[in-house]
């Protein structure tokens, strides 16, 4: 009985969140600004023209902070949240985790098989991730919608 204002609290919040996050992600809202860029710029300063085991580790550390920020937040912004607030529960992390995966895998079986039409492949998957990220950008849109008309109208 206790939990159930911030419950109702939390969703209050979740919609709005989830209208904002989904503008950006169908491209009408832009950012000028990108997280962990001065920080990426100074580690791939550091590397230079090294190479080795260090050189690597360090360019796959401003990999991931030039990329991780919008997961993150998607994450542990969006899908925790709704984790602990719906009946799905532990799902949704889960099904996170493997839509983030899966395009990974796949696209590392084709490097590692040698595809031969592999720029062809990347164009087609880009185009691809366009439709993709607008398709659940108008979809966070519409769930933010439902998510203010049953807590804050009803």
């Amino acid at each position: 009985q206790t939990a159930i204002p911030i419950i109702t609290a939390t969703r209050r919040l979740f919609g709005p969140l989830l209208i904002i996050v989904g503008l950006f992600l169908a491209g009408v809202l832009k950012t000028r600004f990108s997280v962990g860029v001065r920080l990426t710029e100074r580690i791939e300063s550091k590397i230079g023209r090294q190479s080795g085991i260090v050189a690597a580790y360090l360019m796959g550390v401003a990999f991931a902070f030039t990329f991780c920020p919008t997961l993150f937040w998607l994450f542990f912004g969006l899908t925790i949240p709704l984790s602990i607030t719906s009946q799905g529960g532990l799902i949704f992390p889960g099904v996170f985790a493997l839509g983030t995966t899966l395009p990974l895998l796949f696209f590392a079986g084709l490097l590692s098989g040698g595809a031969n039409n592999l720029r062809l492949i990347v164009q087609r998957a880009k185009r691809f991730d366009v439709w993709a990220q607008r398709m659940v950008g108008v979809i966070f849109v519409l769930i933010g919608l439902n998510e203010i008309l049953l807590y804050w109208f009803i």
